[in-house]
């Protein structure tokens, strides 16, 4: 029987300052046993962390993968390169090939700004998970969507087969075909037919600033896919504790109570205060 498994699928939300991304990049990433700490000093596992940042011209081709052209030679040809979500996506597999089922993390910063459903694409999909970690659907990439993550994972080309009536390449590892590795009886269908799953070793955790929600609008639909955390500006709570702050903190608390003492005038006041991260 399958055992759930930890991980996050998470968007921490916030003021400007507040530390999500250091909330992400360390406290989660300790919680899923990529940081290890030797003698007083914190190793990163770099390999198994992967991050980027959306913007107002992300796109699939970023996040996914695109075909570009180069030239070799003089001659101009077209290569596919895999973006950042392919790029993890075949880590944790090959993590759970490997048998070592070692956590991957993908971090989105700003994800809000950015036009996720054009982002995501059929990925969308794969959001929806099972409290075993899995995807509840699988989908079907492209073929060159496909072999590339094939390749990512260690495959390589091994000749072509004939398949009911078609032509299709053969992509080998240690020996074995692609067809060979079983993710389990409910996922047998993972890496065959070109459909893949979410796997419980892949978490995705996004930030963003509540103020900067209004870049692209998020649909209900993706929203509710994720756990959301609000991460607050964490405001002092007497005056003494002012003398032992700097100036940058007395100036930020003072104006952080400006802000709220007016509140009145101020439209979803929470957008405009100010963390301690923020300069």
């Amino acid at each position: 029987m399958e055992e759930s498994k930890k991980f996050f699928q998470k968007i921490l939300f916030g003021s400007p300052g507040t530390g999500k991304s250091y909330k992400v990049h360390n406290e989660i990433a300790k919680e899923l046993e990529l940081i290890e700490k030797k003698e007083n000093e914190e190793i990163r596992d770099n390999e198994n962390i992967f991050s980027t940042i959306f913007h107002p011209e992300y796109r699939y081709g970023d996040f996914i993968g695109k075909l570009l052209p180069h030239t070799n030679n003089g001659n101009i040809e077209y290569r596919y390169y895999p973006g950042v979500f392919l790029k993890a996506l075949a880590k944790a597999y090959k993590n759970i090939i490997d048998g070592n089922n070692k956590n991957v993390l993908l971090i989105i910063d700003e994800i809000n700004r950015g036009n996720t459903a054009s982002i995501f694409g059929e990925v969308f999909q794969l959001l929806d998970r099972d409290e075993y970690g899995w995807s509840s659907y699988a989908i079907t990439l492209s073929d060159l969507e496909f072999e590339k993550l094939l390749k990512e994972i260690g495959f390589e080309e091994a000749g072509t087969e004939k398949v009911d009536g078609k032509i299709r390449k053969i992509f080998k590892m240690n020996n074995k075909k692609v067809e060979e590795y079983n993710f389990g009886d409910k996922h047998n269908e993972v890496l065959k037919d070109n459909k893949i799953k979410l796997p419980p070793n892949l978490s995705i955790v996004g930030t963003m600033n509540t103020s900067d929600e209004s870049i692209f609008y998020m649909d209900s639909a993706f929203k509710r896919r994720w756990d959301w955390e609000y991460v607050p500006v964490i405001e002092l709570e007497n005056k003494e504790d002012l003398e032992e702050l700097n100036d940058w903190e007395t100036f930020r608390n003072n104006l952080n109570r400006f802000i709220l003492d007016h509140s009145d005038y101020v439209q979803k006041v929470e957008d405009k205060l100010i963390g301690k991260y923020f300069l």
